[in-house]
């Protein structure tokens, strides 16, 4: 593709960023990763996996890379002796079918559930009745059951105490704290990678690359392996699966982030923050945003950002400075 510095209009640049998506190949994705494992497995893999050997891999790929470790990754059973006692101590619970295996809470519709209820339970200013009723939903209970009334009421003793109200039940009411305890056991998160993957596109080349290749590389997708909150990501997830396609997977990953990259540009405007950091094109900054976010920047924080916007983008900052400072 021939390298242009023409100006592009902020629908051509929506509409670049959409074809992409919709024709993004296994070459690119190919090309993107190609010669990449050695390198990437010393940056971001090497504490977490120490005696992984490169040799087994069939390529030079990190893709091969990611798909190996996400397929030899064991995934911790549940310690179902030790989730029985703490529901039997904090809230006199038995420990329900969806807790009793990994593979009976993936497929447990009480994964959002106890996610929210954690979440909830984190706030320093809880909403008391959104607590009551995911923990109500979560464990099929009745507003008169025990355990209800008991949350309710020491809820209730809290009040407006400044701590959130995982720390309140820890530092404070045992059978709370062996609760949380509970919670934290079915949510561990554990990152694979030290760093995710940052996918760049380049609006000149119309190229992916994993650094940023020029002025008009913007970040389009972030690839991780992670347990978030007791369950594996998309990314994960899907390599783990048998006969999985590891190109094919991180293809549609990346197409996916271009289109949502393409369909939230579409409805919201480009903030001049998200420029400095990589995540969207000047391009589609408006002169509005620009001019309020540099208007009182000196001479030197100019000059910097001149160095990040693209040179076909260099008469437009300038025009938006003359208009500062009134030439």
């Amino acid at each position: 593709m021939i390298k242009t510095e023409t100006q592009k209009s902020p629908s051509s640049i929506l509409e670049q960023l959409r074809v992409t998506s919709e024709t993004l190949s296994d070459e690119q994705v190919l090309k993107l990763f190609e010669g990449t494992a050695t390198d990437f497995y010393n940056s971001n893999l090497r504490k977490q996996f120490k005696t992984f050997d490169l040799k087994d891999l069939n390529s030079n790929s990190a893709i091969d890379l990611l798909s190996k470790i996400s397929k030899e990754f064991e995934v911790e059973e549940f310690d179902l002796q030790l989730l029985k006692e703490l529901l039997e101590k904090s809230f006199k619970l038995k420990l329900p079918n969806w807790a009793k295996s990994q593979e009976d809470f993936k497929k447990s519709k009480k994964i959002t559930l106890l996610k929210k209820l954690k979440t909830a339970m984190n706030k320093t200013y809880p909403d008391r009745k959104e607590i009551v009723s995911l923990f109500i939903a979560l464990f099929d209970l009745n507003e008169s059951d025990t355990p209800v009334v008991e949350l309710t009421k020491i809820l209730d003793f809290k009040g407006t105490h400044y701590l959130s109200v995982a720390d309140f039940l820890e530092i404070r009411h045992h059978k709370g704290e062996q609760f949380i305890h509970f919670l934290d056991q079915l949510t561990k998160s554990i990152a694979l990678l030290s760093k995710p993957i940052e996918v760049y596109y380049s609006l000149s080349t119309g190229e992916l690359s994993l650094n940023s290749l020029d002025s008009n590389s913007f970040i389009v997708s972030e690839l991780k392996l992670e347990f978030n909150n007791g369950t594996m990501n998309l990314l994960m997830s899907e390599l783990r699966k048998e006969n999985s396609n590891p190109v094919e997977v991180i293809k549609k990953i990346i197409a996916s982030g271009l289109k949502k990259k393409y369909l939230h540009l579409s409805k919201n405007s480009a903030s001049f923050d998200s420029f400095k950091k990589g995540k969207v094109p000047f391009g589609l900054v408006s002169n509005e945003e620009i001019k309020s976010n540099i208007q009182y920047k000196n001479s030197n924080e100019l000059r910097d950002l001149r160095d990040l916007v693209p040179k076909s983008d260099l008469p437009r900052l300038d025009s938006i400075i003359d208009e500062i400072l009134g030439r």
